[in-house]
């Protein structure tokens, strides 16, 4: 296979898949599991 037609596949692919997030704005939105830590006070003892 030719370099230009891997690299055509390749953007294909990426062309897809940016279209299927841009297509559902609320997946991932708020899923984190990791626990918010930004009013959390930090002292140097």
């Amino acid at each position: 296979m030719a370099e230009a037609d891997r690299l055509r596949i390749e953007i294909r692919s990426s062309e897809d898949t940016i279209a299927g997030l841009t297509s559902d704005p609320g997946a991932g939105a708020g899923d984190e599991s990791a626990p918010d830590t930004s009013a959390k006070n930090i002292t140097a003892g």
